[in-house]
């Protein structure tokens, strides 16, 4: 998948509708995934400036049109059947998008589903119209495994006076940097295991 060009997933209960080219389904548009809308109500607060009194921030709509690939006939009539149980209507859905390098996802719900007709093929391509109650876009999950072993006997083998052998030790200076590319503060799960 080039990282140029703009892919989607739309998973549809345990239906998928994948587009790019390794997939059945071209995707023609989409719009409303970059930016959501706000609504913000300002008070005048002194003679040169503002505050806000009020913001929200309001459902978001995002439209796609995708067309499937088929080229038989009989390809084509089982791609519209395969369709209907697909985009049922409020339908729970995840949307993800890959986009410049990219992985964004959003939980939304199939709104409507209206099937669009072609003058110059007979391939089946429908425009979705999703409603996502929270607006929010979500970076995929970075998981970023780091270890790091420390031997519990080193030899030559020191004892402390009136204390005898350690059973571990302990270490500072092991590092691990990591670029996180999302839009807020994001925290970290740090696991200590032992084994043996």
């Amino acid at each position: 998948m080039s990282i140029d060009r703009k892919e989607i997933k739309l998973q549809i209960g345990t239906n998928v509708v994948q587009t790019g080219s390794a997939y059945d389904w071209n995707l023609l548009s989409i719009d409303g995934e970059e930016m959501m809308e706000r609504e913000i109500s300002l008070e005048q607060y002194v003679s040169d400036g503002a505050y806000i009194k009020n913001e929200r921030y309001l459902p978001r709509y995002i439209t796609v049109i995708v067309q499937s690939k088929d080229a038989s006939d009989a390809l084509i009539l089982a791609r519209y059947i395969q369709a209907v149980d697909y985009f049922a209507n409020e339908a729970d859905c995840v949307l993800t998008v890959y986009s410049h390098g990219l992985e964004r996802w959003i939980n939304c719900k199939l709104h409507k589903r209206e099937n669009l007709s072609s003058k110059w093929h007979k391939r089946p391509h429908y425009k979705l119209t999703l409603t996502c109650a929270s607006p929010w876009m979500q970076e995929a999950e970075i998981e970023n495994t780091f270890r790091s072993s420390i031997p519990l006997l080193v030899f030559p083998m020191t004892s402390i006076a009136a204390t005898g052998w350690l059973t571990g030790q302990t270490s500072t200076g092991n590092e691990i940097v990591f670029d996180y590319n999302g839009q807020k503060e994001n925290g970290f799960l740090l696991t200590l295991t032992a084994t043996g």
